[in-house]
């Protein structure tokens, strides 16, 4: 069984873009590195873009993909939607684990940031 909504919901920073931390509200980076063929694929397979960021405003974020020669999203936004999938580069998945997901959140690093904000978990039991 397929699944029938076919949308997924994208985090702009890091994933579309050279992220490597804030540099103010109107510094959008370049695209990253096979985000086109990315995004050309997920077109190809009538997928819907939503993208989702905490950057305001969301014109900038318009502006940045036709600067840019890429496809538009359907959605731009700054509020969670109803998605099947979310992809963020600061996200861990949830399994049903929370032991697992302690762990994961002790050694959890963004890719481009390297160092372990919760580390400190590692120690508790």
């Amino acid at each position: 069984m397929g699944i029938k909504n076919k949308k997924i919901s994208i985090d702009f920073d890091g994933i579309f873009n050279n992220y490597t931390g804030w540099k103010g509200e109107k510094w959008l980076g370049s695209p990253k590195s096979g985000i086109r063929n990315f995004l050309y694929k997920l077109e190809k397979a009538n997928i819907e873009i939503i993208v989702l960021t905490t950057r305001k405003p969301i014109s900038l974020i318009k502006k940045w993909f036709k600067d840019n020669n890429l496809p538009l999203p359907s959605k731009i936004t700054n509020n969670k939607v109803k998605v099947p999938v979310y992809i963020d580069d600061r996200a861990i998945c949830f399994n049903g684990d929370f032991n697992k997901l302690i762990k994961d959140l002790a050694n959890f690093e963004v890719y481009w940031k390297k160092g372990k904000p919760f580390k400190m978990l590692n120690k508790s039991e």
